[in-house]
């Protein structure tokens, strides 16, 4: 089965799956939960969870640095309070970060 990517969804195109994470990141700053939501999804790319998770796995992200570019993000668009910020961060309909990401985010925002 080929995505609308163009690339495979069998196991062995794996280092296609790491090329769509890389690119993935470099388009925003995501928590663990939503990638495998977006790459593992019937809705988003498709692939399976154990494919999805070698990515992030062979990646290795640095939460804490996500978190602090997703909350400079955020107060690029909007103001946001202290609670307010971390809210969102950690919220399941924001960007899913856990606590102590979140609270790395907000002191690189001076929060």
């Amino acid at each position: 089965m080929i995505c609308r990517l163009g690339f495979s969804k069998s196991k062995a195109s794996v280092s296609a799956n790491r090329r769509l994470r890389v690119a993935w990141t470099a388009r925003a700053s995501v928590q663990l939960t939503g990638i495998h939501n977006q790459l593992g999804s019937q809705y988003g790319s498709g692939y399976p969870l154990d494919v999805a998770t070698w990515a992030v796995d062979y990646l290795a992200p640095d939460w804490n640095a996500e978190a602090a570019e997703q909350a400079k993000s955020y107060l690029e668009y909007s103001s946001f309070s202290r609670d307010g910020l971390y809210e969102q961060l950690t919220s399941q309909y924001g960007s899913q970060f856990t606590p102590e990401q979140a609270n790395a985010g907000l002191a690189a925002v001076g929060y």
